[in-house]
């Protein structure tokens, strides 16, 4: 898993450099008269540091680190939530579907708005996988892939999802951190303010203050996953030898998953408003990605209305696997 998290360190380059000539043509925003009004981030590279020639990309760095404490979370909660599954299986399920999602997520996107057609460059696109990915697209991706993985080995989908779902938003956490520290354009609209910030050395370079939108949406996505956890936690892990007393109760079934769906559907929403994805005569004149986000935020709140079914039916299936269990130790005595 360290080779792996190495490897797309080192395999994240950036979209180009040619985006920096414009830095040469652009206005600079900045007044050459005193100190400039904003943050000027000169510190945000594509590059975060070089070791023996190899380059390590800023974002493929923490998409690294998100990958691998998002995996180290599920690793102890799926334990946690008695669900019996190898996280390493799962982690490479992950990966794949990670992959798939996010790239074609980006790829069929122009197709569906009219801005592309088909080509061999378009396929080109898809396959390389330096570049161009979405979180959005990513999340579908990894959950399609997972949740068949799970029905091959008769794993529920809510207790499963409740597991996963937070790793998830910790996971787009630290992503946007590796977005910001590249800066690679997915920053607001220009802006006047004391924080707004200017990225003279980014990936998609830009002079002009603009809104720090991967800070809001890291800090947003960060605070759900924390909000997930805390107001419903799982029990204890249990002992290897089955003696150790359990500490805590299982949540409703679904709870995690619909909370947090409903308030990353209402983060993205809002905060669609400090990217530059165009609305889109299609989905009302919402954005792409504000049409995908209300569509989680209305599967979080089905799952809420109709979680006492779940509930219900998951507890039931822990108390007949009690109930088996204990004829079971009866007729051993």
């Amino acid at each position: 898993m360290c080779l792996l998290c190495i490897a797309a360190a080192a395999a994240a380059e950036p979209l180009g450099v040619a985006a920096k000539a414009a830095l040469s043509s652009a206005p600079a925003a900045a007044s050459t008269r005193g100190s400039p009004a904003f943050i000027v981030a000169g510190f945000v590279q594509p590059i975060l540091f070089q070791f023996y020639g190899l380059k390590f990309y800023s974002y493929g760095v923490f998409v690294a680190l998100a990958c691998f404490l998002a995996f180290l979370v599920f690793g102890h909660d799926i334990v946690r939530a008695r669900i019996g599954l190898d996280d390493m299986h799962c982690f490479f399920v992950f990966l794949a579907g990670f992959g798939i999602g996010s790239k074609a997520h980006v790829v069929l996107s122009p197709l569906m708005t009219g801005g592309s057609s088909l080509s061999w460059d378009t396929f080109l696109s898809f396959i390389d996988l330096r570049t161009g990915h979405s979180f959005i697209g990513s999340m579908i991706g990894c959950v399609v892939l997972l949740l068949l993985f799970i029905k091959w080995h008769g794993v529920r989908v809510l207790p499963f999802l409740d597991v996963l779902l937070p790793c998830c938003l910790l996971g787009h956490a630290i992503g946007k951190v590796g977005c910001f520290m590249s800066g690679d354009g997915c920053y607001g609209p220009p802006w006047d303010s004391p924080w707004a910030m200017s990225f003279p050395n980014g990936q998609v370079p830009t002079m002009v203050p603009v809104h720090p939108t991967p800070i809001y949406e890291g800090t947003c996505s960060f605070m759900i996953f924390v909000i997930a956890r805390a107001l419903f936690p799982l029990p204890s892990a249990p002992s290897e030898d089955g003696t150790g007393e359990v500490v805590g109760q299982f949540p409703k079934v679904g709870r995690r998953t619909a909370l947090l769906l409903v308030l990353y559907g209402v983060e993205r929403v809002v905060l669609e408003n400090f990217r530059k994805h165009p609305p889109i005569d299609l989905f009302g004149g919402l954005s792409e990605y504000q049409a995908l986000a209300v569509g989680l935020l209305i599967i979080g709140a089905l799952i809420e209305l109709f979680g006492s079914y779940f509930s219900r039916e998951h507890v039931d299936e822990r108390n007949t696997e009690k109930t088996s269990a204990e004829k079971q130790a009866k007729k051993t005595k």
